[in-house]
């Protein structure tokens, strides 16, 4: 009932309030029990796991919640990496990248959604896969749908460039 309580919390705190919470979640044992519950052979129990990681928001949580985008189950994988744009770490960013490069880890409207839900709709993931060559065709292709379906604008510069391609695919 407690970790109900305080998750409901943490959506709407800030500052010295969610710190405080979030200790009081700790010495009551709730985080250590999440990251636990990360490794049950229930996948519901996993999922619910990365569901309150993310709603923690903690960046020493990061590396379980990687772990978790290599789940067995695609549902742990979508929460995970939802999760994962919620923390927004560098770290975070770098996992949700790997996924855009992987899209057969989580489906386009999924990877729209985790965007979505980052700070600033992912511009920093968003504008480092536009501006590197070192992705996939079909990744490349995914973040600039992403882009224009996000309305981001402060990426027009990536797009603009991105219209001299070579490439008919990208310039589409």
């Amino acid at each position: 009932v407690a970790q109900d309580i305080i998750l409901d919390f943490l959506r709407d705190l800030l500052g010295d309030g969610r710190e405080r919470l979030i200790i009081a979640a700790d010495e009551l044992g709730l985080l250590h029990r999440t990251l636990r519950d990360l490794e049950s052979l229930d996948w519901t129990e996993r999922d619910l796991a990365s569901m309150r990681l993310g709603r923690y928001g903690l960046e020493e949580t990061v590396p379980d919640l990687v772990k978790a985008l290599r789940d067995r189950n695609i549902q742990v994988r979508y929460t995970a990496a939802r999760s994962l744009g919620l923390i927004g770490t560098p770290e975070a960013e770098d996992a949700l990248i790997d996924i855009l490069d992987h899209p057969d880890l989580i489906d386009a409207p999924r990877v729209l959604e985790i965007v979505q839900t980052m700070p600033n709709h992912g511009l920093r993931p968003l504008q480092r896969m536009l501006s590197s060559e070192n992705h996939p065709l079909e990744a490349k292709l995914l973040a600039i749908d992403l882009v224009g379906d996000l309305r981001v604008y402060a990426l027009i510069e990536e797009l603009l460039t991105i219209l001299n391609s070579s490439s008919k695919e990208k310039v589409l």
